[in-house]
C-alpha cells in the first residue's frame, strides 16, 4: 500500500503500546504476540491515533530530531499495515477506516490482508 500524506494512521484496535521493563524498551502488544519496537519505532506509533496524518506525525519526530523522517514514517508504517497492526483512513475517500485492520472480521478482531489500494 502507498500512504499518502494526509492519510490518518491508527493502531488495530486490540494493539497496544507498552514499555517491557525487562528488555527496556517500548513493544508492540496484540492477541497473537508482541512487536519489540526501538524508541523511533515506538516514538511514531505514540502518534499514529487516527487524527494525525502522516504528514503530521513526520513534522512532530522532525521538530523533535532535528532530521527528515518522512521516508522512515512511511516504510515503518507500511511494514506495520502489512501484518495488520495499523490501518489507515484514506485521505481521499475520506472514510473512517474499518474497527478492524484489513480485511479481517470485524465482529471477531481478527486481523485480516488489506486489499491493495
Amino acid at each position: 500500500m502507498t500512504l499518502a500524506p494526509g492519510d490518518r494512521p491508527a493502531l488495530w484496535r486490540l494493539a497496544r503500546i507498552q514499555y517491557d521493563d525487562v528488555r527496556q524498551r517500548p513493544v508492540l502488544l496484540y492477541p497473537e504476540g508482541v512487536v519489540l519496537l526501538n524508541d523511533s519505532g515506538g516514538a511514531i506509533l505514540a502518534l499514529c491515533d487516527g487524527v494525525r496524518t502522516i504528514d503530521e506525525i513526520a513534522f512532530e519526530l522532525r521538530a523533535q530530531s532535528g532530521e527528515e523522517v518522512y521516508a522512515d514514517v512511511v516504510e515503518f508504517l507500511d511494514a506495520l499495515i502489512e501484518r495488520g497492526l495499523v490501518r489507515v483512513s484514506i485521505a481521499e475517500a475520506g472514510s473512517a477506516g474499518a474497527g478492524s485492520p484489513g480485511a479481517g472480521s470485524p465482529e471477531t478482531g481478527s486481523p485480516g490482508p488489506r486489499p491493495a489500494a
